[in-house]
């Protein structure tokens, strides 16, 4: 198992994109179903690895099936695609911003 993360902690899953957001970025769209199964996989994944839950408890405690240790790494990787997503999420809305600033005649 890898560092003392919680694995059962939620992020807070983003809003859905409205229909003008995704004809403006279309790829939003399938960021936004992405980012909800990302934070669907490591609740799954817990519910049948348990010793997920609970990094603090002592390496002998806990199983190291190949399994396990393969369900830990695929949250780690879940909870890191889950921030590049996200902040992929906030630059497109940084340029948007940015857009509008440099030409307040156009309304988008």
């Amino acid at each position: 198992m890898s560092g003392k993360r919680n694995r059962t902690r939620g992020l807070t899953t983003q809003r859905i994109p409205t229909p003008n957001e995704i004809a403006d970025v279309p790829e939003l769209a399938i960021l936004h179903a992405l980012d909800e199964i990302l934070d669907l996989a490591p609740r799954v994944l817990v519910a049948a690895h348990p010793e997920l839950a609970d990094p603090d408890a002592p390496y002998w405690v806990r199983e190291t099936s190949s399994t396990t240790r393969t369900a830990d790494d695929i949250v780690a990787a879940a909870h890191r695609l889950q921030r590049h997503i996200r902040a992929y999420r906030r630059a497109i809305s940084l340029a948007r911003d940015l857009r509008c600033e440099a030409d307040p005649e156009i309304p988008f």
